[in-house]
């Protein structure tokens, strides 16, 4: 878990009492360990379950001892709640029996969105910039196997390596690829829109964003106090590196979040004694959704009962698990859908980088729906769909006011468009016309 994770639990714990999903009928006692580092989490939730009598798991946060900790409580059937982990093949339930996640970043929840986005704009082939971090070739493996399923072509994925500056990536020579084939490029360096910062710059130098280019920037996970790269922590804009993500497509959350994280950091400085300093040095979004995580684990176990009648069914991990799937609440990071394999549905929204505004501009707003006659044990889905809306006036600032197409009209390198060998064939055909008629002249007198 993270650093200050039972201040967090003791105060989820009293909101639960305060709001009656707790009582004398219903109660429990928290324990808490650090769950990460050298495979901790294995063997901390072996002696919770085989010594303490522990019969739900909240974490562990990092993903390598979630996959471990997850299939043990499969074995052992009793329910895991996800906070943190983002890995999309976790969300198999037919391996991880009793995992429910209610992480705001799954990274099938971004491939989900950016894919939809796609489809939404007619772009079928596209390009991939990425960097060596683990961060995102774990993202991009999950792009990569769901654009085969949606026929989207990545006709180039050029990876770099990790902390370049621009002129190196400049120096690399691998903008060439991007530059040669594709003109719908995803940009995927990290976790934050800042990782990408010196590639942004370096294709504003190479004169890579005029209105042929589109950059798709998915901004997996930022915390209360994280702002566009462009803004300074005081509050003023950097107006170099505001330009070179102009006309740039960012895919973030929903900007309710954003209000729940203020609303969240203050009221844990009020109830706990966690000042700025400790919420600023770890990431908001884990106390978020682990404050969130236990309540619904409280809100399936009561269910459970109420409709088994049964007061010891908590000890059925997959039956609880069951009553995780469909949830809907209001939690502490915002509105909580859960789809019907028990995973958060996102909720996401497309965003414009106008070079007009300093803010970032909404333009699309993505609606999960839940899909008619649809059972996510037997099709093994989520049995949700994502209908993309624009909000925008539609009028972009590109040639023509259109959004660039995933290919060229005069092809990628101008080629359809290259007038020179018309040129060269007129300038022959009449240089051939005044031959002829200069040796008719000449044998003419």
């Amino acid at each position: 878990m993270v650093l200050n994770e039972k201040t967090i639990f003791e105060m989820a714990k009293a909101h639960l009492i305060e709001s009656k999903l707790l009582d004398d009928q219903l109660q429990f006692e928290l324990v808490s360990v650090q769950g990460c580092g050298d495979f901790n989490g294995v063997a901390y939730a072996s002696k919770m379950y085989y010594l303490q009598n522990v019969k739900a798991f909240v974490g562990p946060s990092c993903s390598d001892e979630m996959t471990a900790v997850a299939k043990l409580a499969t074995i052992w059937n009793i329910p895991l709640i996800g906070y943190v982990s983002s890995d999309g093949y976790l969300d198999n339930k037919l391996i991880y029996r009793t995992l429910a996640r209610i992480s705001m970043s799954a990274s099938n929840g971004i491939t989900d969105a950016v894919v939809a986005l796609l489809r939404h704009f007619g772009w079928q082939r596209v390009s991939i910039a990425t960097s060596e971090s683990t961060v995102a070739a774990k993202i991009i493996s999950e792009f990569e196997a769901k654009f085969a399923v949606n026929n989207i072509e990545i006709i180039a994925k050029v990876v770099f390596p990790e902390n370049m500056t621009a002129e190196e990536y400049i120096a690399s020579d691998k903008l060439r690829k991007i530059r040669e084939t594709s003109r719908i490029v995803i940009v995927l360096f990290g976790s934050s829109l800042s990782d990408c910062v010196d590639f942004m710059r370096a294709i504003h130098l190479e004169g890579m964003d005029n209105d042929e280019y589109m950059y798709l920037l998915p901004w997996l996970y930022h915390d209360v106090t994280s702002r566009a790269p462009w803004w300074t922590p005081n509050g003023t804009i950097i107006p170099s590196i505001k330009s070179d993500f102009n006309r740039a497509i960012v895919i973030d959350n929903e900007g309710i979040l954003d209000i729940a994280n203020n609303n969240f950091m203050a009221r844990v400085l009020n109830e706990t004694t966690l000042n700025t300093s400790n919420l600023t040095q770890t990431s908001i979004h884990s106390y978020l959704e682990m404050f969130d995580a236990l309540k619904l684990y409280v809100i399936a176990v009561r269910k459970a009962i109420n409709e088994s009648g049964q007061q010891d069914i908590y000890l059925d991990g997959r039956y609880i698990w069951n009553k995780m799937r469909s949830v809907r609440f209001d939690g502490v990071s915002g509105p909580v859908i859960m789809d019907d394999q028990a995973e958060r549905v996102p909720l996401y929204a497309v965003f414009f980088v106008d070079p007009e505004q300093a803010e970032l501009t909404k333009i699309i707003s993505i609606e999960p729906r839940r899909m008619p006659n649809c059972d996510g044990l037997i099709n093994n889905t989520g049995c949700f769909e994502m209908f993309l809306t624009d909000v925008g006036d539609g009028v972009w600032p590109f040639k023509d006011g259109k959004l660039p197409s995933d290919t060229p009209e005069c092809g990628f390198l101008g080629e359809k468009c290259d007038h020179k060998v018309q040129i060269a064939v007129g300038v022959a055909i009449i240089i051939i016309i005044l031959t002829v008629v200069a040796i008719l002249i000449r044998f003419q007198y």
